[in-house]
């Protein structure tokens, strides 16, 4: 099977705090930005800062030559049976405490990063997108980030659908035929 993504990695650490969770590719999956083609199936619609987000089912090869989108992507899942989820172009970094973003910014911009949101509770703490603008870009250029002096976390934004579970929980929607991670056990007083 041709790699429609090229520019897309397979795996993507989940954050650096938590190195050993990872997002993978989804097979026969992928991800729109902007309205979903008419004629493909949409298994999420989400909302992101940049507008609409579908995670569809289907050949991402035809809709890539269709070019009836602005830009598609992988769909990922976290783990081999965590709900899909779709790279949202934002990445979160947090440096260690006492370490403003500011002090950062000539370190951000070598990065090929932008500032989009600064965190006012956290100085320290700011979402990034890449100067291109495009989700392969901001995925691609996460080790750079990481290589800054003094940062203490980065991640991704993934998005995933939201559902109501039976017993009136919420949790991460699982594409069909797969199941949604168990939640953890609950502690006992």
């Amino acid at each position: 099977m041709a790699n429609t993504f090229p520019t897309y990695p397979a795996e993507i650490r989940a954050s650096t705090e938590h190195p050993g969770l990872r997002y993978v590719r989804v097979p026969h999956y992928f991800t729109t930005y902007g309205h979903p083609p008419r004629g493909i199936t949409t298994v999420a619609a989400l909302s992101g800062t940049e507008g609409e987000i579908a995670i569809c089912r289907g050949d991402a090869a035809e809709m890539v030559r269709a070019a009836e989108v602005s830009e598609t992507a992988p769909a990922y899942a976290l783990a081999a049976t965590g709900p899909l989820s779709a790279p949202s172009g934002r990445v979160f970094i947090r440096f260690e405490d006492g370490v403003d973003v500011a002090a950062r910014m000539e370190e951000i911009t070598r990065a090929d990063y932008i500032v989009v949101k600064r965190v006012p509770q956290a100085p320290n703490a700011a979402w990034l997108a890449a100067t291109s603008r495009r989700v392969a870009d901001a995925l691609e250029g996460i080790e750079r980030l990481e290589q800054i002096p003094n940062v203490a976390n980065v991640e991704p934004q993934m998005l995933s659908e939201r559902v109501h579970r039976p017993g009136g929980g919420r949790g991460p929607a699982a594409p069909p035929g797969r199941r949604p991670p168990a939640a953890p056990p609950r502690r006992r007083s």
